[in-house]
C-alpha cells in the first residue's frame, strides 16, 4: 500500500514477509561474523578500527538526518515530531563520540565507503516522501545492531589495545537510557511494518558493504 501524499505509510500494511525485527536479527549475525573474521585474520588493527569508527560516525549522522526528515512529516503532531527530533539529537551526539575516538587514536581514517554515500543519498531523497517509513527502517537497523551476537564481539574488541580510551563502543553497549521506549514505539506505530522492514533490509545491505570495506586491509601505498 502506498501512502497518501500528505501522510506516511499507515501501520496497517502487513504484506511484507518479514518484520523489521527479523531483518535486524539477521543483520546482527552477519555483522558479528564479519567482525569475528576480521579479528581472527588479524585485519582488525588500529587503522581498520579507525576506519570503522569513522564509518560509524557517518552512519549515526545519516540516521540523525533520516529522523530530521521523518520529523517533517509530523508538523501537526508535536509529540511525534519531538520524539524524532530528540532521537536525532542523541544520534548526532553519538556521531561526535565516534569522531572523537578517531582523533584520540591518531585522527587518520580512510574516506567513508561508497555504500555510506548511497545510504545518505537515499535518506535525503526518500525521507521527505511517501517512503519515509523505509528511511526510518534504516535508523532502526543501525540502532539495534549492537545487540545480540554483535555485543559479544564488540566487548572483545574493547579489550584490544587500540580501543583503550575510546567511548563509542562503550556507549553503544550501554543499556539505552535516552528517549523513552514508549515514545519511540508511538512514532514507529505510525509507519507500516512492511516499510520499516524494507528500509531495514536496504540499510543492512549498505552497512554490510561498508563494514566489509572498512575492516579490509588497506592497499599498500
Amino acid at each position: 500500500m502506498q501512502a497518501n501524499h500528505d501522510k506516511p505509510e499507515h501501520a496497517t500494511e502487513t504484506r511484507h514477509p518479514r518484520r523489521w525485527q527479523d531483518v535486524v536479527a539477521l543483520a546482527q549475525v552477519d555483522v558479528a561474523a564479519v567482525l569475528a573474521r576480521a579479528i581472527a585474520h588479524g585485519s582488525l588493527d588500529r587503522d581498520r578500527y579507525q576506519d570503522w569508527l569513522a564509518m560509524e560516525s557517518v552512519a549515526c549522522r545519516v540516521s540523525a538526518l533520516s529522523l530530521d526528515t521523518v520529523a517533517c512529516w509530523h508538523g501537526a503532531q508535536p509529540a511525534l515530531r519531538a520524539t524524532a527530533q530528540t532521537w536525532a539529537a542523541e544520534l548526532r551526539e553519538l556521531a561526535q563520540v565516534a569522531a572523537r575516538d578517531v582523533r584520540v587514536i591518531d585522527g587518520v581514517a580512510a574516506t567513508p565507503p561508497t555504500a555510506m554515500g548511497h545510504w545518505h543519498a537515499f535518506a535525503c531523497s526518500a525521507g521527505g516522501s511517501q517512503r519515509a517509513g523505509e528511511v526510518l527502517g534504516g535508523v532502526l537497523l543501525h540502532g539495534r545492531l549492537y545487540e545480540g551476537p554483535v555485543r559479544a564481539v564488540a566487548t572483545a574488541i574493547l579489550t584490544m589495545p587500540f580501543s583503550h580510551g575510546g567511548q563509542y563502543l562503550v556507549r553503544r553497549l550501554r543499556a539505552d537510557t535516552g528517549i523513552a521506549t514508549h515514545a519511540r514505539d508511538a512514532l514507529l506505530d505510525v509507519y507500516s511494518a512492511s516499510a520499516l522492514a524494507v528500509g531495514a533490509q536496504r540499510a543492512a545491505g549498505w552497512y554490510h558493504a561498508a563494514l566489509a570495506s572498512s575492516v579490509a586491509k588497506r592497499a599498500a601505498a
